[in-house]
């Protein structure tokens, strides 16, 4: 298969958008960047790239294409690296199923949890036709930032991203597409590995709904990790792991705890999630949301704790406070994220048994 014949197409110019565009540019890549926003899009045109600053380099990307127009920019392109929140996935695959060209490849980058399958149901309803591979990075391969409209800054870079495409079978092939440009990515075994090591589910949602009070008073003005996770919401979070945990062991995926996740991308080393949270010098300084209605809720709910639950309940596996803290957030922000959410109809599950989904996941 001939994952790329026409450059690659990058959608989302935010913080991730650009830096993974950036470093493709400077890696020889023809790109062309999109995004839905023209007060987004009009500086970057305008100046033809981005400047980008990394720990090892400070110079200038230039871009093939900067544009609003979506067929403009998938047109002939096969390789699409979708940089956008979760929570937008499903709007993201029905605006591009129209023009993407024939056997393309789209990188959600993260996919959070059940991304792929997702995206994967969608193009086999609006385009069957075309045969589109659906990946999904575990993570944001960089710690960026834009620093102005046409500027960004690359902070870190982790030292393994895992991947994983369905079908499955086309994962070492996308790897090594996507390892030009970035030798981070490795093949996850499956899309189950990928989507259930989404520890944003268990950082976010818990800890919003816990401090709303303290975040609807001071706007955010206190740390979200080191103050607003006491021993008690820790404890909470641990149990809410432990959930996770217990869904991923059914469809046989080995998963990092919270604290092994930790003591892998930060060096914690402590047993206790309360105390490798504080001793995480990273968390230091990060303020909390500025109001409830936010990505830890409005993303982290709706494509990581509901599809969590949504396995957990194909596999008989009991998620109670998962549904909890999902009923409590949809109560609050009086969104139905449930319905809206990766449930199993918008996974295309409905019907499957635990034996189903591992071979769809892994064929």
């Amino acid at each position: 298969m001939q994952i790329c014949h026409g450059g690659v197409a990058v959608v989302g110019a935010g913080n991730g958008g650009l830096a993974i565009a950036a470093v493709m540019a400077l890696a020889g890549e023809s790109v062309r960047v999109y995004d839905n926003l023209e007060e987004t899009i009009a500086p970057i045109r305008e100046l033809g790239g981005v400047f980008v600053k990394t720990p090892g380099y400070e110079g200038f990307a230039g871009f093939n294409t900067v544009s609003t127009d979506i067929r403009a920019t998938l047109d002939g392109v096969g390789l699409v690296m979708v940089v956008t929140p979760a929570s937008a996935h499903a709007a993201v695959a029905r605006a591009m199923a129209g023009d993407l060209a024939p056997r393309s490849v789209v990188v959600l980058n993260p996919g959070r949890t059940g991304g792929a399958l997702e995206m994967a149901h969608l193009f086999e309803k609006l385009c069957p036709e075309k045969n589109i591979v659906v990946a999904e990075a575990q993570t944001l391969l960089y710690a960026c930032r834009k620093t102005s409209a046409t500027r960004v800054e690359i902070k870190g870079e982790k030292k393994v991203v895992p991947v994983a495409a369905y079908p499955a079978g086309e994962t070492l092939r996308v790897v090594e597409r996507l390892q030009r440009c970035f030798p981070a990515f490795i093949p996850a075994t499956s899309m189950l590995e990928t989507s259930f090591a989404n520890i944003g589910a268990i950082f976010h949602p818990t800890p919003t709904l816990l401090n709303t009070g303290w975040i609807e008073s001071t706007h955010g003005n206190f740390e979200y990790y080191h103050q607003g996770i006491s021993k008690a919401v820790a404890g909470l979070m641990e149990q809410l792991d432990r959930e996770r945990l217990a869904v991923a062991s059914a469809y046989g995926v080995s998963a990092l705890s919270a604290c092994e996740w930790l003591r892998e991308a930060y060096g914690v080393n402590e047993h206790q999630l309360f105390d490798a949270i504080q001793q995480n010098r990273a968390y230091a300084g990060i303020k909390a949301p500025s109001e409830i209605r936010v990505r830890y809720l409005t993303e982290d709910v709706p494509t990581g704790l509901v599809p969590l639950a949504c396995f957990g309940r194909i596999a008989g596996v009991a998620t109670p406070l998962m549904d909890a803290l999902i009923a409590a957030a949809s109560r609050m922000l009086n969104i139905n994220f449930v319905e809206i959410g990766r449930n199993e109809r918008n996974l295309g599950l409905w019907g499957m048994s635990r034996a189903d989904v591992i071979h769809l996941a892994t064929k």
